[in-house]
This record gives C-alpha cells, structure tokens and sequence, in this order.
C-alpha cells in the first residue's frame, strides 16, 4: 500500500516541478506517534516543492506555499490514524499542484488554492479501511484551469469540492466505494467551463449533490453514475445565459440501484 502511494506521489511532483534556479525544497519524513509537520515556503519568480511523509498515529500537517509567477507542488502521504493534512497555495500566474494520500480512519483534508491566471491541480485519496473520513477542496479565482480528483473508499464520508470564479476551467471528478457517504460539488461563476463527474462504485445510503450555476457559462456538464441501494442524486445547474447538460445513470445492467432516486433540476 505505501509502497503504490509514493510512486503515485513521485511522479506528480516530478512534473509538478520544474528545474529552476531559484527553489525552496522541503523534505519531512516522520515515524512514530503525535507528529507535527509545518512547511511554508514563499517568493516570488520560484520553484516551491514540498513532500511530507508521516507514518504512525497523531499525525497533523500544515503546509502553506505561496508566491507571485511561482510553480508550487505539494505532496503529504501519511499512514495510521488521527490524520489531519491542510494544505494552502496561493499565487497570481502561477502553477499549484497538490496530492493528499491517507490510509487509515478519522481522516481530514483541507486544500485550498487560489489565484488569478493560474492553474490549479488537486489530487486526494482516502483509501480503505478508512472511516468517517472528511475531504474538502476549494479552488477559486479568476482566469484559473482548476482540476480536482477525489477518491475515498470507506463508511460514513463527506467529500465536498467547490470551485468558484470568472472565466475559468473547471473539471471535477468524484468518486466513493462504501456505505452512508455523501458527495457535493459546487462549481459557481460567470462565463465558466464547468464539468463535473461523480462516480458511487458500491454501497447504500449514499447522498449526491452537484450544483452549477452561474451567467454566460459556456458548459455547465454533469455526469453522474451510481450503483448504490437507498441512495439520493440532485443535480441543479441553473443561472443565465448558459449551456446545461446533465447525465444520471442509477443503475447500470447487471448492477442494480434498489430503492435510489435522481432529481435534475435546469432552469
């Protein structure tokens, strides 16, 4: 398991990073129990490249990067339980490219990247025999590519997505395996490109919300599959101006959904 999470990690942040003169490097690797790990690192014109990998119990992490014309990649993988990962990255025409990797129960993650002209790239995974774990991604800004990939496997999870702004690209992907999750994407602005796939693989009891509203929005598109029992879809993509598509599939042959519903509402 630990060994598929560092090459996943190792590659994001080798593309994520290019070789530039002028770079801030931090590397923190923790074994044992009640860890703390703070990065920050900042400036203007650089390269910020952070990779925090804990293992144990008690773990928290904070890192926070941020820089004008700036390339930015973070990546956190912490194993066991008690985990906490916050990750912040903010910056005009800059890159930003986040990876959170947990394994374990009682499982938060926060990242928040913001900006204007720059892209935004977020990837995190909360991964069996996870438990009432919690994942929130927020990016925002203006003139931004935002890209986020959330994936957990387990019970009782909340994974919630929102990415708001003007004239940006917004792309979401979604998905859960388990029991008693809930599911939320917000993309919200004006004159936005904005999709969003959710994808429920297994379980009951699951909850989907997407909401995409907006003015002179040039896609608002949604997709969402799920093959979980007594489980709820609400897709509202509404605002002026736009161009709505929506796609529900509950239930696909020979995977059935009992007792699932879907409600679209486009206006």
């Amino acid at each position: 398991m630990k060994r598929s999470f560092l090459t996943a990690s190792a590659i994001v942040f080798g593309m994520a990073v290019p070789a530039l003169a002028d770079s801030n490097v931090s590397t923190i690797d923790q074994i044992g129990s009640l860890l703390s790990a703070t990065v920050e690192q900042t400036g203007n014109g650089t390269t910020n490249a952070s990779d925090v990998d804990q293992t144990g119990s008690g773990h928290t992490t904070l890192v926070d990067q941020r820089g004008d014309n700036t390339t930015s990649a973070s990546i956190v993988n912490q194993t066991g339980a008690g985990q906490t990962a916050n990750v912040f990255q903010k910056g005009t025409d800059v890159s930003n490219a986040s990876t959170v990797l947990q394994a374990g129960t009682n499982a938060t993650a926060n990242i928040d990247q913001q900006g204007e002209g720059t892209t935004n790239y977020s990837y995190v995974q909360q991964f069996t025999p996870g438990d009432s774990n919690e994942a929130t991604v927020t990016q925002t800004g203006l003139d931004n590519e935002n890209s986020s990939t959330l994936l957990q496997f387990g019970s009782n999870e909340t994974a919630t997505i929102t990415q708001e702004g003007e004239d940006n690209i917004n792309h979401s992907v979604l998905t859960q395996a388990g029991h008693d999750n809930n599911a939320v994407i917000h993309q919200h602005g004006d004159g936005n490109l904005n999709l969003s796939t959710v994808q429920i693989q297994a379980g009951t009891f699951n909850d989907i919300d997407v909401d995409q509203h907006g003015t002179d929005n040039i896609v608002n598109s949604s997709f969402v599959s799920t093959y979980s029992h007594n489980s709820t879809v609400d897709v509202a993509q509404y605002g002026t101006g736009n161009s709505n598509t929506s796609v529900v599939n509950v239930g696909i042959a020979p995977n059935v959904a009992i007792n699932s519903s879907a409600t679209v509402t486009q206006h």
